[in-house]
């Protein structure tokens, strides 16, 4: 009698945390979010750079930082190279499917999902 021997593909789990910019684009720089403003998807990416218990906290920093140009990296000049401006109060971040407005000191989450004017992947 020979062996079967059943070969099961293995799923990897997406690695890494997406991260979408959503720029504000009718009231740069407003510190209360209103959902009847739209925003544009500035850029969208999975961060492999981030351990993998990283607090929202941590990330929000981080991508501060990088969309600041505080922090050298390709995703960095890639977003810079498209145009867009620096990651300013009023912006959102998403980390996954929790959206979080830039303030003047830290991050609000919002309830809601805010309205995009358009949707570009870069």
């Amino acid at each position: 009698m020979g062996t079967t021997i059943v070969v099961i593909e293995r799923v990897h789990p997406e690695r890494g945390v997406r991260i979408r910019i959503l720029l504000n684009t009718r009231s740069f720089g407003r510190t209360d979010h209103d959902p009847g403003i739209d925003y544009v998807t500035a850029y969208d990416y999975r961060d492999l750079s981030q351990p993998e218990h990283a607090t929202d906290a941590q990330i929000l920093e981080y991508q501060f930082e990088l969309f600041n140009n505080q922090i050298e990296s390709a995703h960095a000049h890639a977003y810079s190279a498209a145009g867009n401006r620096s990651l300013s109060v009023g912006d959102v971040v998403s980390i996954e499917d929790r959206y979080y407005q830039c303030e003047a000191s830290g991050w609000t989450r919002l309830d809601t999902t805010p309205r995009l004017e358009s949707s570009t992947q870069r």
